[in-house]
């Protein structure tokens, strides 16, 4: 089994605020990984480089052997942040299409089978649902995107 994600030597820093330092890591397909540390450690500074929403400072990304290069957006990624961007007035099924362009492996019959697990109505807005069932659509995106990496 080889790495689906390889940091090497992963520096980011904020001003004198060194968030990430020679950073040395190795995801493997088909593992579940936990990311724990304290307030300011950079464990969201990290995320953020890995899916594409901060450059590092030195070092590099691969993904699926791939480098990942300045301002691109990688494939095969999908990151579900713990504060949604929704739009608050849209309906979920229409959260759920927009998230589907985006992901080339995405499966319907698995999203609308959570949907059904989940007791979410589709047509419900998002700013009627609590913050669970919020919280509840994007782990509906992250399940049914089908990426090789999925981040909660």
């Amino acid at each position: 089994m080889g790495a689906l994600l390889t940091c090497s030597n992963l520096g980011k820093r904020y001003g004198s605020t060194e968030a990430v330092r020679n950073l040395e890591l190795h995801l493997e397909e088909n593992t579940i990984y936990g990311l724990l540390g304290p307030n300011g450690a950079g464990k969201t500074t990290l995320l953020n480089m890995m899916t594409g929403g901060a450059f590092p400072d030195y070092g590099s990304i691969q993904i699926s052997g791939a480098t990942l290069k300045r301002g691109e957006t990688p494939r095969g990624i999908c990151y579900v942040r713990e504060k949604n961007l929704f739009f608050g007035g849209a309906k979920v099924i229409e959260v759920l299409r927009l998230a589907s362009a985006f992901h080339e492996n995405w499966n319907w019959d698995y999203a609308q089978s959570l949907l059904k697990t989940f007791k979410l109505n589709p047509d419900q807005k998002i700013r009627q649902l609590s913050r669970g069932m919020e919280s509840l659509v994007g782990n509906i995106i992250g399940l049914a995107s089908r990426a090789p990496i999925t981040v909660f």
